[in-house]
């Protein structure tokens, strides 16, 4: 009995010491990055929750639930290093704790050093050049309107590499890759041209008189240029 007692004992301090061993050798990731309210506005000395993605989504269940609380430092920064999670390949961050909280962004990849920048929302000024139109003659004068989009519009003439001018913009920042998705534009010289342009962009998505962007950031000069000649 003593010996069957004793190798029992052995056997689960060895499962133990396996378990221990593999819990050890799990790989670190750092995420770490700057949460702001505004461009250049800091979300200072604020505690957000890291979530990660489980067949609920991100909620605060066990099947995702809450990987860590992170509190940003008075640039609005912060860093946080955490063991290999085998049940996840995407995180979020939350300001607050339910599953109503407000998502700052989410998408962030799992188990990745990843260095970011978040926003609880951003506008930015959207500047547009034109390009394609020769010195002379002059194509589009004071008489033409470009429209762009529903609600703006510019009066020509237009040169090229002109700066016709900006609008407002409030791009969707709660996904990681944000920076990377890209946008689309119908424009038109004269309002029917720009309606005609926007009924063929269901069909072609591409093409004369829609044009295709990315944003560059805060901070940055966000330019889209539009060959106003195919």
């Amino acid at each position: 009995m003593n010996r069957i007692t004793s190798l029992s004992i052995a056997l689960i301090a060895l499962i133990v010491l396996a378990l221990s061993l593999q819990s050890c050798s799990k790989k670190k990731y750092t995420l770490k990055g700057a949460i702001m309210k505004s461009c250049g506005t800091p979300w200072a000395n604020t505690t957000f929750e890291l979530r990660q993605r489980g067949s609920s989504q991100y909620t605060r269940s066990l099947s995702g639930g809450v990987v860590a609380e992170i509190t940003t430092d008075g640039g609005g920064n912060f860093s946080y290093t955490y063991k290999e999670l085998v049940e996840s390949d995407s995180l979020a961050i939350f300001f607050g704790s339910s599953d109503t909280a407000l998502c700052v962004m989410t998408g962030i990849p799992a188990n990745s050093d990843e260095n970011l920048v978040a926003y609880k929302s951003l506008e930015l000024e959207l500047h547009f050049s034109a390009a394609g139109i020769a010195p002379a003659p002059l194509l589009y004068g004071a008489s033409d309107t470009l429209y762009i989009g529903s609600d703006t519009a510019f009066v020509g003439p237009f040169y090229e590499g002109t700066d016709l001018g900006f609008v407002k913009i409030h791009p969707n920042v709660k996904n990681f890759n944000y920076l990377k998705q890209e946008y689309k534009l119908v424009w038109g010289i004269g309002f029917r041209d720009y309606y005609n342009h926007l009924k063929t962009l269901g069909r072609y998505n591409e093409g004369f008189g829609v044009v295709r962007y990315t944003i560059a950031g805060c901070g940055k000069d966000n330019r889209v240029t539009i060959s106003l000649v195919p």
